[in-house]
């Protein structure tokens, strides 16, 4: 079943910039759209050791975001026919009112991607009135023509990012979700994993704000099937350095429409609509398992 979201982006969605990896942007206006205020891209590469993205809430208070990723798949050579595709100009998508994040499996060829026939399919869905499509927890060869259209493209997912994106910036952001199998003791291990390796904490260390955020992209289904409320969703393990103040996770590969937020050592998760802020309780998120 797809999940039709109620609220449009809004303008302060706006703050594309190059100088951000799609992921990085994703995650910038996700976390703006649950806490509020405004986001600014800090790694400039000026010099190393940069946390990736500040915000700036409506109170005052300063966050430093650095955005990470987990899993078993190596990004590296996606993102690099990803980006080669976007620099020649194939997920411009000039037909498009608005801007779509577009998700694929790792199996996917980039360079087979059909842009125009993905861009027709978006173009399609502007027309419903849809914001978001998925090809997972449903029929799509018998049921949803949405979904078998996207299906026959090789894409898992596609959710209406902007619905006012800014000029001179391609409408089509393509990133790609690993999955594996596992059970739900694979989501604090992949955390743990991520806690473990100190990078993401050096840099948010060094950081004069007041909040240090990290977000995870997690290309793990295994992992991420654990944020599936068939069982209790396990603890986050807690942050060795004594860093973090709160861990956001995106799953693409378990559903692309929520992002979910925990105080590290706690288990207590939040659970947000990935395009529009809105909190949902956990009961949404078990409905639609």
């Amino acid at each position: 079943m797809n999940v039709l979201l109620s609220q449009p982006m809004d303008d302060a969605d706006a703050n594309f910039t190059r100088g951000l990896r799609a992921e990085e942007h994703a995650a910038a206006q996700a976390v703006r759209r649950i806490l509020g205020g405004t986001w600014d891209p800090h790694d400039t590469g000026v010099r190393d050791s940069m946390f990736d993205v500040l915000l700036t809430l409506d109170d005052g208070r300063r966050i430093a975001l650095e955005v990470t990723s987990e899993g078993n798949y190596d990004p590296r050579k996606s993102r690099h026919a990803i980006d080669k595709r976007t620099a020649r100009g194939d997920f411009d998508g000039a037909s498009l009112d608005y801007m779509w994040h577009v998700d694929l499996p790792t199996t996917a060829r980039i360079a087979k991607l059909a842009a125009a026939e993905l861009e027709a399919t978006l173009r399609d869905f502007e027309r419903q009135g849809l914001e978001y499509v998925h090809t997972r927890g449903n029929d799509p060869w018998f049921g949803d023509p949405s979904a078998r259209a996207l299906l026959k493209l090789g894409v898992d997912a596609a959710i209406r990012w902007n619905v006012d994106p800014p000029a001179g910036e391609p409408k089509i952001l393509v990133s790609v979700s690993w999955s594996v199998v596992a059970g739900p003791e694979a989501l604090p291990s992949a955390l743990a994993r991520v806690l473990a390796r100190g990078d993401n904490q050096q840099k948010l260390a060094a950081a004069d704000v007041d909040e240090r955020h990290l977000y995870v992209l997690l290309n793990d289904w295994g992992a991420a099937a654990a944020l599936r409320p068939i069982w209790t969703i396990p603890a986050c393990p807690p942050d060795p350095d004594s860093v973090l103040d709160a861990i956001w996770v995106y799953a693409p590969s378990e559903s692309s429409a929520y992002v979910h937020r925990v105080t590290p050592g706690d288990d207590e998760w939040r659970h947000y609509v990935m395009a529009t802020g809105e909190q949902v309780p956990e009961s949404v998120l078990r409905d639609e398992s």
